[in-house]
């Protein structure tokens, strides 16, 4: 069997009643951005805001009509739909176009946590699983978008600069960015150590090769973050020894509990990662390294959800089933 391999996405005919509610409640979200933004639209004065409302409501639009239709397909109840009008402001000067770009970038990180959550339990439904990480993608990329909107206009709220940079960086760290590069090093010397004892105690070949994978992704991103603290002159988080001595008795646990070890410990990085988009304001360099490394970890919780179900050793979660 080749690890990983690509193959047709089959037909999908049920869900399960996580996946259920989280649609459920990512339609609710975007029924409730929907209307603001239509308000904020007939609030906005900047020529460039009011393109991104009309370009963001048009994104919006559709992946409510996409969620609507998977409520109907599986006969689940829908929530209330907002109103779809936005009205003209009393007085246009009562909010102003940097509160509006603020509170729409609040969304937005917001909602990348929201699509990460229900990704992260959407087990059953493949599809679903696909369309919500879209989902959580293009939100990442309306991130990106709003962050140099508000750059550009003078109007995103900065924290603490990271006063210890040294001349040679050349570029400014917030206290943020530094949190997140502590955070993200500890998280994955600590993975990687654990990654290589569930290695030491697999037995299946092909899982074997899963966990090489994972290994090899850890090393890589350890690698890059070990530069940029090279790079800023910050203390490096402790690290487990690299060798791994065989174990007396590999039987003490079996591959179906590793896997779903290394399962738990993805879907607890959830937030981590949800943080990286928020927290990295000051340097845009760095939040693109923690972007890539989100999407990285996505496609790997994609494919090792699709193996764990192939072998048999995913927990199935009750189904929803409409009477």
């Amino acid at each position: 069997m080749m690890v990983f391999s690509r193959r047709k996405k089959p037909t999908e005919n049920r869900v399960d009643v996580r996946e259920a509610y989280t649609i459920w409640d990512v339609l609710k979200s975007k029924y409730s951005v929907i209307e603001r933004l239509l308000i904020w639209e007939a609030f906005a004065h900047d020529k460039d805001l009011i393109f991104i409302i009309k370009r963001y409501l048009k994104e919006l639009k559709t992946n409510r009509g996409i969620l609507e239709n998977i409520l109907a397909e599986f006969n689940i109840k829908g929530p209330a739909p907002n109103s779809s009008i936005g009205g003209a402001p009393v007085n246009p000067e009562l909010v102003t176009d940097r509160h509006i770009a603020n509170d729409i970038l609040s969304y937005t990180q917001e909602h990348i946590e929201n699509l990460l959550r229900g990704h992260r339990s959407a087990i059953t439904n493949d599809y679903i699983r696909d369309l919500l990480k879209s989902m959580m993608v293009k939100t990442v990329d309306w991130n990106e978008i709003l962050y140099k909107y508000l750059k550009l206009k003078g109007w995103l709220e900065t924290p603490p600069i990271f006063n210890t940079v040294p001349e040679s960086a050349d570029e400014m760290l917030g206290v943020g960015e530094v949190g997140q590069l502590f955070d993200h090093l500890s998280f994955r010397y600590d993975s990687l150590h654990k990654t290589k004892l569930y290695r030491a105690f697999a037995h299946d070949g092909d899982f074997q090769l899963v966990l090489d994978k994972g290994i090899e992704l850890l090393v890589s991103q350890a690698k890059l973050l070990e530069k940029e603290f090279a790079n800023f002159q910050l203390p490096v988080p402790k690290r487990e020894s690299d060798i791994i001595p065989s174990p007396p008795n590999t039987e003490l646990i079996n591959d179906e509990h590793i896997f779903r070890m290394i399962q738990i410990g993805l879907q607890g990085a959830v937030c981590l990662h949800a943080a990286a988009m928020k927290r990295c304001v000051i340097n845009d360099r760095i939040r693109q390294i923690f972007r890539k490394m989100l999407m990285d970890e996505v496609d790997y919780f994609d494919n090792l959800i699709k193996y764990g179900k192939m072998k048999g050793w995913m927990h199935a979660a009750p189904l929803y089933i409409t009477h």
